[in-house]
């Protein structure tokens, strides 16, 4: 029969019979068999399939894993007079498609953790300077409505980032991200796109942000993704530099375009500088840093579409992102 199926004597659990199937998993019910439950913790000698089947305990569908032979089983005993009856099933693709969509599952739920977080904080921003513009309105006080435009359109860009970086990474799990060459300056998208940031970088004290990005480099890049590049390089720089000076440098090396953004920060630690531009990492573990851990994953594949790499160079008080672009016309 192709079902593996094993006799142990009732009381001494000695094998009595088993048949060829299961002879190629004879370590499960060997005398000294190693299994492992499905939290990772060792079976104990007592609590062994066909040690409880002899012990005159009938059961059905456990699962426990052979690490020996990187297989899990699911055991089903049925106890007569003299002897006990053990048949199981491999089971281990199945348990590995649970892992994954347990693993999938855990990670939806962290997304929707973080991102729920991350929208509150300028969805609530918004729905307060809305209701300061329309008490302002009412009076007539220009400077102020301004000055609430400019903080509702900062929050805006926050929430266009965020959505994004989402969609994007749906895209790219789906295997649908995209890039779109065309002829473009780059040198122009860095100024626009770091530009569109020094508001926030000089925000709350911050000390502001310098950009070196004078000379012309045209080549055919997706000008839309290079501004992400640029944008989620500055938003990280601005995010855990805490307040110092951010420099954002464009330059040209043979045929490659360099971009480099610089902050003065606190730094990245070793070990998760080996890990920041996985999907869900953050630079930091620290409570304050909430983040969907989403900005460097994108800039990374975006990075890698157009043939380029990133690097990063930290040490506390500097971080320094690297992106090394080919600079290609058709």
């Amino acid at each position: 029969m192709p079902t593996p199926l094993v006799i142990v004597e009732r009381g001494s659990a000695a094998l009595v019979y088993a048949n060829r199937a299961a002879s190629r998993f004879a370590s499960a019910f060997a005398p000294d068999a190693i299994l492992y439950d499905e939290r990772g913790g060792r079976v104990g000698r007592e609590a062994l399939p066909h040690v409880v089947a002899a012990a005159g305990h009938s059961f059905d569908r456990r699962v426990l894993e052979l690490r020996d032979q990187h297989a899990w089983l699911m055991f089903h005993a049925h106890v007569l007079e003299a002897f006990a009856v053990l048949t199981f099933d491999d089971v281990t693709a199945l348990h590995d498609v649970h892992a994954e969509l347990r693993d999938a599952i855990s990670t939806r739920d962290e997304v929707v953790s973080m991102a729920s977080h991350e929208l509150r904080s300028p969805i609530g921003a918004l729905a307060l300077v809305v209701e300061q513009v329309l008490r302002k309105a009412k009076n007539q006080a220009l400077d102020d409505i301004a000055r609430l435009a400019e903080i509702g359109t900062r929050q805006v860009k926050r929430l266009t980032v965020l959505v994004g970086n989402l969609l994007d990474v749906s895209r790219l799990r789906a295997g649908r991200f995209e890039i779109d060459r065309e002829k473009c300056d780059l040198a122009a998208i860095v100024r626009d796109a770091a530009g569109s940031l020094e508001d926030q970088a000089r925000h709350g004290g911050g000390a502001g942000m310098v950009i070196e990005a004078d000379t012309p480099i045209v080549g055919e890049w997706d000008a839309m993704r290079m501004d992400q590049v640029v944008v989620n390089l500055v938003t990280n720089s601005i995010k855990y530099g805490q307040g110092t000076p951010i420099c954002v440098r464009l330059t040209r090396d043979g045929d490659s375009a360099v971009l480099v953004v610089e902050d003065c920060g606190p730094g990245i630690e070793p070990e998760h500088q080996q890990r920041i531009f996985e999907p869900f990492q953050r630079a930091t573990d620290t409570a304050k840093a909430h983040s969907l851990g989403l900005g460097l994953y994108i800039v990374n594949e975006i990075v890698k579409a157009h043939g380029g790499t990133i690097d990063v160079e930290s040490r506390p008080g500097f971080t320094r992102f690297t992106v090394t672009l080919p600079i290609q016309m058709s």
